[in-house]
């Protein structure tokens, strides 16, 4: 995001007789991108690009800071007065109550009275103008100037529109405000007058039973302050940012307030910006301390320290940058700074981290990088790398994905992308329960409601809409698929291979289409190396593809000239093999010959095939060359082979026969002979 910073402001925290252009060029070169300087009558306003992980810098005094570590020049922020210890034995006036201490890590509030509601001083409103804030009263324009320039958002509430606590201390009334988790379907007018329904879970403030604040993002309307205000209610904390950024994305409303929660607040400007606050409104509002300071830490913050060996700087680098310029920099940037020797005695420096950096150093290579940046990345060697370029392993999924595709490709296949979404419609269509499917929360149409949980659905479709394109299609899609996990939120996510074929030319033989897809099933699964797969015949015109046990797919008649198949990738990846067992081309001559079986109902030929394999081992190989359904006849092309010798008949004839009484035998088959 960007921000307006005027240049005169930026003048109260360092003295420089720098020009404008020269600050920015210096900002841009070391710190923070300065987009444009905007003329505006005697002053200059920086336009400053500020980068996500750089909350710090969302205020003048955030710029300041590196406007003085850039030009070298010294910050002199302005002196803050302790206006808190007059507060110390004034009544308690507020009642406050904080459901989970996890919602607000820090909670200041503090009365105020006497107050004049008045057009705040030239100076703030040309200031806040500059800045992009429109003026609004001398009440509400401290908070808002307050904001921009210490980074740190609060909130003023009429304090006498609060609801009164059914209990009294002593004879003022005590006001209460409950902070917590807003229910489903609560509802609150923002300033701005618009009604707005709270997303469940969002941080809220009530008071006696209503919503008064959408904590760290907007007010109510029921609590601002107005022209007949007299006593308020000055309200500065840190909240839970996750919490900020989700309530600000799903209600689609961004304020400068969210901008700075949802990043993070520097946990040691609560106090300060308290201070500041109350001196402003004394003396642009006239105002008097009313209450004690209600002071609730939920979160105590303890400073950490960054131990950083000298020799780091130069081996990241790649230039020498001497010990004291390294503490010169990390100091000139707010960081405490102390020496001491490693075991090893290596120079190290540890440093302190500053509160308004907490969440942004945290290890070595962080403050390395703030030292490159202050001595200029400009100044670094421009050297390419030498050396070899280690090898990356690659992810064993995507070697078998390109694997299988290349293969699907080969076959006459084409690949296809669909959405991960897919609407209701479609799910009924392809006969699974939208109810059993993952609902998206906010989907961008009714077509992209529900999160796939199969592939086939959109392959349907893409197969309707290119059907009059050709008598014969082939598609297939790798892609995940998201399948609903009972008590938790995220899905389990799938990879399938999914392919359909159509073929008009064998309309009227779905079954002979079955077997050419199930041809090219085992085909793709012995070209990934997996061996020892089975086919179960399943209902409804399916078979269930198994290896080791593990059901690694389906294919599936769907309707006349359409078959699918649909496998498990994820486990197919686990399962396949590269290793390869080289066979001598053998030197001596097959036996080939045909035989002939008639089969009872319902036996499977696959049963047949196996029992025949385990007679001998000289069967090398085994072929299905007729079927005839009607007759439960089926034809077999054995060949038989020996590695070290050519067969003889009689040889062939013991283990004919050892086949033959086998299968009548176990299978009940009758054996056409010659």
């Amino acid at each position: 995001m960007n921000i307006l910073i005027p240049d005169s402001w930026l003048r109260d925290f360092i003295k420089t007789d720098a020009a404008p252009q020269t600050i920015a060029d210096k900002l841009s070169l070391c710190s923070l991108s300065v987009e444009k300087l905007h003329k505006k009558g005697d002053d200059t306003v920086y336009e400053i690009e500020i980068t996500p992980n750089r909350y710090d810098t969302l205020s003048v005094l955030g710029i300041a800071r590196e406007v003085a570590a850039t030009t070298k020049v010294e910050l002199t922020p302005p002196e803050i007065t302790d206006h808190l210890k007059s507060a110390e034995g004034k009544k308690d006036l507020l009642d406050v109550t904080i459901t989970d201490p996890e919602l607000c890590p820090r909670f200041t509030a503090i009365v105020l009275d006497n107050i004049e509601i008045k057009t705040s001083p030239k100076l703030i409103r040309d200031r806040l103008e500059m800045s992009g804030v429109r003026a609004l009263n001398n009440i509400v324009d401290v908070s808002n100037y307050l904001m921009l320039e210490l980074g740190q958002p609060m909130h003023i509430f009429d304090f006498d529109r609060l609801a009164n606590t059914e209990t009294q201390k002593g004879t003022e009334a005590q006001k209460e405000m409950v902070l917590r988790e807003s229910r489903k379907g609560e509802k609150l007018v923002t300033l701005d007058g618009v009604e707005r329904e709270i997303p469940k879970g969002a941080i809220v403030i009530e008071s006696g039973g209503k919503l008064v604040d959408l904590c760290g993002i907007v007010g109510g309307k029921n609590s601002e302050v107005g022209e007949n205000t007299k006593r308020i209610l000055l309200f500065i904390q840190i909240y839970d940012p996750v919490r900020i950024r989700k309530t600000s994305q799903a209600l689609g409303l961004r304020t400068e307030a969210s901008a700075r929660f949802e990043k993070g607040i520097d946990p040691q400007g609560i106090i300060p910006a308290m201070n500041r606050a109350i001196e402003m409104l004394k003396e642009n509002a006239n105002a008097r301390i009313a209450s004690s300071l209600v002071d609730i830490k939920n979160k105590v913050w303890q400073p950490h320290e960054v131990e950083l060996e000298i020799p780091e700087v130069e081996k990241l680098l790649g230039v020498r940058i001497e010990k004291e310029e390294v503490v010169e920099i990390l100091k000139s940037l707010g960081f405490g700074i102390r020496i001491k020797n490693s075991a090893f005695q290596i120079p190290t420096v540890v440093a302190k981290v500053p509160s308004w950096r907490d969440k942004d150093i945290e290890i070595a290579a962080d403050l390395i990088e703030e030292i490159a940046r202050l001595y200029g990345y400009h100044n670094l060697p421009n050297l390419m790398p030498e050396g070899v370029i280690p090898p990356v392993p690659r992810e064993k999924k995507f070697y078998w994905e390109d694997k299988a595709k290349d293969f699907l490709k080969h076959q006459g296949f084409y690949e296809v992308y669909n959405y991960s979404f897919i609407s209701k419609q479609i799910l009924l269509d392809s006969n699974l329960d939208p109810s059993k499917s993952l609902k998206v929360r906010n989907p961008l149409n009714k077509d992209l409601e529900y999160m796939r949980p199969s592939l086939l659905p959109s392959l349907l479709k893409n197969l309707s809409e290119n059907q009059h394109h050709s008598d014969e299609i082939k598609l297939f899609e790798l892609e995940r698929v998201y399948i609903p996990q009972e008590g938790q939120e995220l899905p389990r996510e799938n990879f399938r291979l999914t392919g359909i074929v159509s073929s008009l030319a064998l309309q009227p033989f779905s079954s002979q289409l079955f077997y050419v897809v199930k041809g090219i099933v085992e085909s793709l699964l012995a070209e990934l190396g997996i061996k020892n797969v089975k086919f179960e015949s399943a209902s409804g015109g399916s078979a269930l593809i198994r290896c080791q046990s593990a059901l690694i797919g389906t294919i599936k008649i769907i309707e006349d000239s359409v078959v699918v198949f649909d496998l498990d990738f994820d486990t197919i990846a686990e399962l396949a093999s590269d290793l390869k067992t080289y066979e001598p081309i053998p030197e001596y001559p097959p036996i080939i010959e045909d035989l002939s079986v008639i089969l009872p109902p319902k036996t499977f030929i696959a049963d047949v095939i196996s029992l025949i394999e385990e007679q001998s081992k000289l069967v090398k190989e085994l072929e299905v060359t007729d079927i005839y359904p009607e007759k439960g006849s089926v034809t077999l092309r054995i060949t038989y082979q020996h590695a070290k010798k050519t067969l003889i008949d009689a040889e062939v004839q013991k283990i004919r026969q050892k086949i033959i009484d086998t299968l009548e035998k176990s299978l009940k088959a009758k054996v056409r002979q010659k």
